[in-house]
């Protein structure tokens, strides 16, 4: 539980640095650090509660990062990466994206091995991957899409909310 509490402190010092409350040269980049923060304490989290159950948590992650990993790539490579972008943004998005995708990897494995209330965080997982995906498709590659800061903002507080309750019903 602790581990997910620092997760969303920090997700929350990321909120702050996206709407433009912590100044920074590039708001983009320093949200990505702090929310790669806030995810490697999620990991962090389901790695401590997966070791309990670790064969069946492995295939749960093993299916994670293959699913995950290629939607990632994918996506990024066909709807998120923009030439006329730096370099370091198109890289650090690729980056942010697989770091993305392992948190999911561990939430799906979490689910996998402990079941119930956890499968919230597999939920939650996968609705990170998608938050981040509509920042990536808008704000790098440029494809104007309808509503998207809403659904960057419901997939991501409802993501967030899995996580919360999955392991206040779960037991963290």
């Amino acid at each position: 539980a602790q581990w997910v509490a620092f997760g969303m402190l920090v997700s929350f010092i990321g909120d702050l640095i996206m709407a433009r409350f912590i100044p920074l040269p590039n708001r983009l980049i320093g949200g990505m650090v702090a929310f790669g923060i806030a995810h490697a304490l999620y990991i962090t989290a389901y790695a401590s509660a997966i070791l309990q159950s670790f064969n069946s948590a492995i295939v749960g992650l093993l299916v994670g990062l293959v699913f995950y990993g290629v939607v990632s790539i994918g996506g990024w490579q066909f709807l998120i990466r923009n030439p006329q972008k730096e370099a370091a943004i198109n890289i650090g998005a690729l980056v942010y994206g697989l770091w993305i995708s392992t948190m999911a990897s561990f939430a799906l494995a979490l689910a996998t091995a402990l079941g119930g209330a956890f499968w919230l965080t597999a939920l939650g997982g996968l609705l990170f991957v998608a938050s981040d995906f509509i920042i990536g498709v808008t704000d790098i590659r440029g494809i104007s899409l309808k509503n998207a800061n809403d659904w960057v903002w419901l997939t991501y507080v409802a993501a967030q909310m899995a996580i919360i309750y999955a392991g206040w019903l779960g037991g963290w």
